[in-house]
Parts: C-alpha cells; sequence; structure tokens
C-alpha cells in the first residue's frame, strides 16, 4: 500500500480522498428505503439545521476531481464476482487509461485502489 514511495505529500493527499470516499460510501447506504444521505437531507430540510454528520464530512480534496471520477467509472465498469461486487484490477485501470486517453500516474492508481478497497470494506459492512 504505497510503502512509502509516494513521500509524505501524496500520502497524505490519498488518506484525505480515501476520508473523503469512506464517508461518502457510508452515506450511499441504503436505510429503510433510502440513502443515509436521503435520510440526513430531509432532517436539515425539515429542521432548517445540517446534521453534524453532512456537516462534518470530509470534503473532497483539492485537485482530485478527476480522479474520483475516474474511480466513478472504473466503479460502475467493474465486472461482479457473482459473490458481489469485484475489486478494481490493474488490467481495468489500463484499460480506462487506453479507452479515455485519460493517464494516470502511480499515485493515482494507488488513490483509487485505496479507495475500493475502502468501497469493498465498507460495503461487507452490515
Amino acid at each position: 500500500r504505497g510503502g512509502g514511495r509516494l513521500g509524505k505529500f501524496y500520502e497524505g493527499l490519498i488518506a484525505a480522498f480515501v476520508a473523503f470516499a469512506k464517508a461518502r460510501f457510508e452515506l450511499d447506504k441504503v436505510v429503510e428505503g433510502a440513502t443515509v444521505m436521503e435520510h440526513l437531507l430531509s432532517v436539515w430540510e425539515r429542521t432548517g439545521v445540517k446534521p453534524a454528520r453532512l456537516a462534518d464530512a470530509p470534503a473532497l480534496p483539492d485537485g482530485l476531481a478527476a480522479v474520483w471520477t475516474a474511480f466513478c467509472d472504473l466503479r460502475n465498469s467493474c465486472p461482479s464476482s457473482g459473490m458481489g461486487p469485484g475489486r478494481i484490477t490493474f488490467s481495468e485501470i489500463d484499460a480506462y487509461q487506453r479507452v479515455t486517453g485519460h493517464y494516470l500516474p502511480a499515485w493515482q492508481v494507488d488513490a483509487i485502489r485505496r479507495v475500493d478497497a475502502t468501497f469493498l470494506a465498507v460495503r461487507a459492512e452490515k
């Protein structure tokens, strides 16, 4: 997982990206027929008070919108293993880069794979 080869700057950026993604994945969970986000927005609308879970949610780090888009594109095209979603593989990342023409430097590939591992972990939580 990086093994320190990326340096403090990229490690910190990736950690912030993973924190954003984890919060987003948790807000996307479905509870009683709606996502957690939808329930919280409903509370905000009814009370006029922004729920702390929304107010305190990490923001997408500056400059990572394209990496988030790449992750979402890859996740949406990722095949299922029959037991749930499969991992995003290097082969899928390579194909994504060739098809879209969007080159991902090594630190962005690492970030996408870490976010994908977080997605799968959050998805597996009950």
